[in-house]
Parts: structure tokens; sequence; C-alpha cells
């Protein structure tokens, strides 16, 4: 039987879920296989009713029905709407900072989404600094368009928080348990042949697991709800573990045993065997059935977190939790080394003033504590921290979100971000942002000018960027590079700086798309119109385009040029790349290629040290191809990815050359065409230009800002 073919009851058959919900996940895959009815499923219940888990299953094993596959799934729990927003938009292959941004994209990539969204009724739901609200602001918007499906989890279905129409699929409803099936797991829990019998059980799995551990008669004559489970559990429990177990209730997430242990020991001094208190303990909160003890371990059921946390010590957790990361010689604390418990979770225990700028103001800790949690703490009521580092955290947050626990990485990306808001930030993350393979050197964010901002004294540049180009060589002036906004402006910008040293007119008066230079000073500029015209760079004439592209042809849709003048490259609508040679009489075509069946976003040529020539296209359907004139290009791509390139250049090297190619998501990748060497790394702003030099500096632009970034060649890893 193929995987299209497979009914929800196939699914369910092949794939079980155990405690007795197959009734549970047969309606979850009945609407995730319908095409018709409500597009929100909600996965309702009380806590510890195996939420979660059904969730888990649908995305493990829903691909083996088409419609079932769940594109993208994104945890809710401790966070607040940003980096919910964030984590969907990477996961989809996007890199949306906002919800506008976002809905543009889906409302131009339309393919049918399954979207799946855990721990909702455990999200940050508002955000007091942005007023973003999770629901009616991000998720309703994304019910709105008819290709997108939620399955969200929530909690008891009486807090639904959706406005809109939603089949619900409530774990509090005993018709979604086969008893039969609940009274055949529990039979095997181990222990459960002592146990009380599953008829008087309440069946769910949590609480198959502490009855499994309870003798026959533990709850006799009681009324057989959770909460009498619960209580004959707790009363079998000694003073010792009802100890650990307060201390596991404060701590309020999933922790892992070490954290557990250190934690209680330090909280107990009076206790020489804390740490055992909690090793027994935890081999009572056997919730996977694999009897395992290192965790992570949680009270998953309100009845039992509220007896442990009446009984939780008043220590200072915030002082336990720090006091688990480790020091060097010059007593700064190695947040590398700490737990992911202590960095994804202090924050939590971070009541007074001090302990929060005691994080805030710690570059170690922005670098590697969880960024949710981070956005949480700068949006607390009250927190004063400088508007520099919240222009820093703003626009380094969504990249950090997907940089996991790379120290190198994530520095950079902080580094870079803090470079133009907050130097000091920034000459403290050097050190670290210098263990990339790619360094930020200079930042230029744009600037916004408003009434209030007075008359404008000088240029307030940088503004949009939509092309770059390298500039000639001169003993007489800096380096420089040349910038085209949308308006047809062409501005000369420092290399080593981002100053501006002066503009070249464009008497063409047309939006840049495309920018490359030529021989003799002159510049070829691509309008948004699709034309093509050449710019001089002083007072000589630029030379004709001959055979330029006619009415006849495809529409143009990008150009670029080698870094060193003479070639000039165009791509169009079709896929094809188009090759112009710069001589005494101007312009002239030099062959062309089919590169791919889908239009051609970005182009770039490079003449070798050998004398042949080499040119690059990015294509819309994520494709980096070669092509090598007069050949054939290659039918082997350079590059595929899932994402949409924005811009592309290239430059020599002794012995090939290097590109670099920026994509919708927000990642740039360099890639060594040679010896098959390739590295990535994430700008902090949106790039639509890119200029890259021979010894490594790679300058992006776009709407927001420009940066220059220093990649190290001898770090690509060759293939």
């Amino acid at each position: 039987m193929s995987k299209v073919d497979l009914s929800p009851e196939d699914l369910t058959d092949r794939r079980p879920l155990g405690a007795g919900r197959a009734p549970a996940g047969r309606a979850l895959l009945d609407w995730a296989t319908r095409q018709e009815g409500p597009r929100l499923c909600l996965i309702a219940g009380a806590r510890g009713t195996g939420k979660s888990h059904l969730l888990a299953w649908l995305v493990a094993h829903g691909a083996e029905h088409p419609a079932a596959r769940v594109h993208a799934l994104v945890p809710a729990a401790d966070r607040s709407p940003s980096p919910v927003l964030w984590e969907l938009s990477h996961q989809l292959g996007w890199a949306a900072r906002t919800v506008p941004e976002l809905l543009a994209r889906l409302d131009a990539d339309r393919r049918p989404l399954l979207i799946g969204i855990a721990d909702l009724h455990r999200a940050s739901a508002g955000e007091r600094r942005t007023g973003l609200r999770l629901v009616p602001d991000l998720l309703e918007p994304l019910l709105q368009r008819p290709w997108v499906r939620l399955v969200v989890e929530v909690g008891p279905l009486a807090a639904n928080p959706f406005t809109a129409e939603a089949t619900v699929v409530d774990l509090d409803d005993e018709r979604l348990t086969d008893r039969a099936a609940f009274a055949a797991w529990y039979a095997g829990l181990p222990g459960a042949e002592h146990a009380p019998p599953p008829t008087v059980v309440p069946p769910l799995p949590v609480l198959g697991r502490l009855a499994a551990q309870l003798p026959a008669g533990a709850i006799a004559g009681r009324d057989g709800t959770a909460a009498t489970v619960v209580d004959a559990w707790w009363e079998r429990q000694g003073p010792d573990v009802r100890r650990a177990l307060g201390t596991l209730g404060r701590l309020g997430w999933p922790v892992d045993l070490p954290t557990w242990r250190a934690v209680h020991a330090t909280l107990h001094p009076e206790v020489p065997d804390a740490a055992a208190e909690a090793e027994t303990a935890a081999g009572r909160l056997t919730w996977t059935g694999d009897g395992r003890t290192t965790g992570p371990h949680w009270l998953p059921l309100p009845a039992l977190a509220a007896p442990a946390e009446r009984g939780a010590p008043g220590g200072d957790f915030f002082a336990a939790l720090l006091g688990l990361v480790p020091r060097n010689d010059r007593d700064i604390l190695e947040w590398d080394r700490a737990p992911d418990f202590v960095r994804d979770h202090l924050t939590d225990h971070a009541r007074t003033d001090e302990q929060v700028m005691r994080l805030l103001s710690d570059p170690g800790f922005l670098v590697h504590g969880s960024v949710a949690a981070i956005c949480r703490l700068l949006d607390r009521p009250g927190v004063r921290v400088p508007r520099s580092l919240r222009s820093a955290w703003r626009a380094a947050a969504p990249l950090l979100t997907h940089a996991g626990r790379d120290e190198a990485e994530r520095a950079a990306i902080l580094h870079a971000a803090a470079l133009g808001p907050a130097p000091r930030l920034a000459a403290l993350l050097a050190p670290a942002a210098e263990r990339h393979p790619v360094a930020a050197r200079w930042t230029r964010m744009r600037r916004t000018v408003t009434v209030a901002s007075g008359p404008a004294k000088g240029e307030r540049w940088p503004g949009a960027v939509r092309a770059l180009a390298l500039g000639a060589p001169s003993p007489s002036e800096p380096p420089w590079l040349l910038a085209a906004d949308p308006l047809g402006q062409l501005r000369r910008l420092t290399l080593d700086t981002g100053r501006t040293l002066g503009r070249i007119i464009n008497e063409t008066r047309a939006a840049v798309s495309g920018l490359a230079r030529l021989d003799g000073g002159t510049w070829a500029v691509l309008t948004n119109a699709g034309s093509v015209r050449l710019v001089p760079g002083g007072d000589q004439p630029p030379p004709s385009l001959r055979h330029a592209p006619g009415a006849d042809r495809a529409p143009l849709t990008c150009l670029g040029g080698d870094p060193g003048g003479g070639l000039l490259v165009l791509g169009d609508d079709t896929g094809t790349a188009w090759l112009h040679t710069h001589d005494n009489s101007g312009l002239a075509p030099a062959g062309s290629a089919r590169l791919a069946e889908a239009p051609l976003r970005a182009v770039c040529g490079v003449r070798l040290g050998n004398g042949r020539t080499m040119v690059l296209g990015a294509t819309a359907d994520g494709r980096v191809v070669l092509w090598g004139p007069p050949r054939s290009p290659s039918s082997v791509p350079l590059l595929v990815r899932a994402a949409v390139p924005t811009a592309l250049a290239a430059a020599p090297v002794p012995g090939g050359a290097v590109c670099a190619v920026a994509w919708s998501d927000g990642l740039i990748d360099v890639l060594s065409p040679h010896d098959g060497g390739e590295l990535s790394f994430r700008s902090h702003h949106p790039v639509a230009a890119l200029a890259i030099a021979s010894d490594g500096l790679i300058v992006g632009a776009g709407d927001e800002a420009v940066t220059a970034w220093r990649c190290d060649l001898s770090r690509l890893p060759a293939n």
C-alpha cells in the first residue's frame, strides 16, 4: 500500500498511540486529511492528558499521508509573540521579522501549509513593547489565508483564545480514549500486577504511571478521580522525596537530573544527602515509560505540582542557578559551560532589578542565554536598559534564534548588530566574534529623518540600497564601491568605513536594480523597467552597448559584472544569461546560455587568472549555476537551497574564484567553485545587493543598512 493510499485508520493501526489514545489519533488524522471543514484544529485538555504527545505523534507519522504533513511545528511555551513569529518564519524558509513581512511571504508563496503550535496555553500572549498579541495579531491572520491550516495545542477548552471556527480534539472527553486499550497498556507497566485495577484509574497516561506505583488497595473506596490517585501517591512518599519534589516544582520547567540535584543540594545545605533525595524522587517520575532518571523531569499535573510547591523551600533560586555557571580564573562567568536549563530559565527566577540588570549587562549571557527569555526580560515593565542595547537586540534576536548553541556564530551576529547603535557592546563581543570565519568590520544603519529631527545637517545617508559594485582602484584614493538607491542615485562609499565619498550623476533618473563596473570608469545599470543604461563615471562619454537585448527577448531580471571591469552579464525571465565583453568600440556580445528553466534572480561574471571567464547565475527556484563560456553550463548546480536568492557577487582569487550568495531567509553563502569550499553566515538585516573583493571583504546592503564583513577565505572547507 502506498503512502498516498493510507487512511486515518491505517495510520493509527501502523503507528499506534499508547494508553488507549487511538480514537484521538483517528480524530486528529480525520481532520488533517479532509480538505473541507474548519482549517483550525484545537488539541484541548487538562495538563497531563497527553496533548503534546498527540501533536508530536502527528508530526512524526502524519507525513505518511500527504495532507497530514506538518510543515512547521513551533513551541510557544515561555515565548512571547515575536520569538514564535521568528521561529515559524525560519522553519518555513523565510527571514520575516514582523507580522506584515510574514504575511507578505505567505501571499507570495501560496503553497498549502499545515502549521503546528505547541503549548499555546503556556505562551506569553502579548508584548508590552510592541503591542503584538499572539492569537489575534499572528495566528488568526494566518487562518485568513485559505491555503493555511493550524493545529494548535491549548489548555482546557473553556480557555480557547480563538474566535475562528475550529475542529476540537478534546482529550478530556472520555470518548477519545479506548478503555480496553488503556487497560491493556496499564497492565504492561512495571508493578501493575500489584497495583489498583485499571477500572478505578482515570484513563490518563500520567495517572496510570502514578497508580502503577501504588498497592492494590491504595485507592479503594475513593471516587476514582485524578486528585485521589495523586493524593494516594503523595501520601506514600517520604519526606526526602517530598522535599526534592518541592524544589522541582519551584524550578517550573522540565529539568535535567544533574541541575535538579545541584539546586536542591544548594537550597538544603542542612541535608547531608540532598543530592540523593533528588535521585530518589526522579525514580518516581518515569513519565516516558523507559524508567530513565536522567531527565528531563517535571510535574505534569496541577494536582501533583500544588502540594510540591507548597512544601518547596523559600531559598534564592536565582543565586542557586547562577552558582552552577562556572567561572574562569578572572572570576568571569563562562556561560558556554553553563547547564542548558540555567541558560534557558534563569531569567524566570530573576525577581529584582539588580538580578535583571546583572543578566542584561553581561555580554556572555546575551550570547548564550535563551533568546525568548531575554525578549521577555526586556519586555518587563520597569526594565530600564540603554536604547542602544534594545536596538542591537532587536536586529540580532531573529537570527540568534536560529544559531543554536554556536557561541562564535551568535557572538558574530550580535557583534554585527551592535556595531552601529552599541559600539561598547560590540567591542566586548569582538573577541568571541572573531572566532567565527566571518566577522563584521563596519555597519551603517539607515537613518530615519522626521520633522522632529530638525533641519538636516549634511547628507543623511545611508538609505535603501538596490545594487552594489566595486569601484576602480586608484593610488590617489582609498578603495571604494558604488551603491545605487531605489531612485537611481549613485553614491561612492569607502570600503574601510562605508563613509560617503561623493556621487556619480545618473541622468537616466530611473530606479536601479542592477549595477556593474566597466572599463574606462563607465557603469552599466539595469532599471526597474528592464532596460540597460550606461553611465559615465567621469568626463568621457560612455561606450555604446551593441546588440543589447531587444523587445523581442524575455524581460531582463538582473545584471552583474566582473569586479575588475570589462564584463557585463544580463539575466532574463527564461533563465538565459547574456555575456558581453568590452573592447575599444564598446560592449559586444560574447555568447549566451540557458542556465535554468526558472527565471534568473542574480548574475555575475569573473575573469579568471587563466584567461577564462566564469559566469554564475542564481535562479528563482533556489539554485546557483556555473557557466564557463564557450562551454555549456554545468548540469550540476553549485548550490541548491529551499529559499530565493536575493543577490550574487564573485571575485577572482589565486587558483579560481570566490562568490557570495544572499538568500531570502537571511543566510549568506560563501563558495569556492574551484574546490567546493563553502561556509555560511547570517546578516542582521535583509540583503538585496552584494559585492565581494578578492581578499574576502563582503559588503551587503538593503533597505535597512550597509554592512561589511571580513571572511577568512582560508577557512573555506574544501570538499
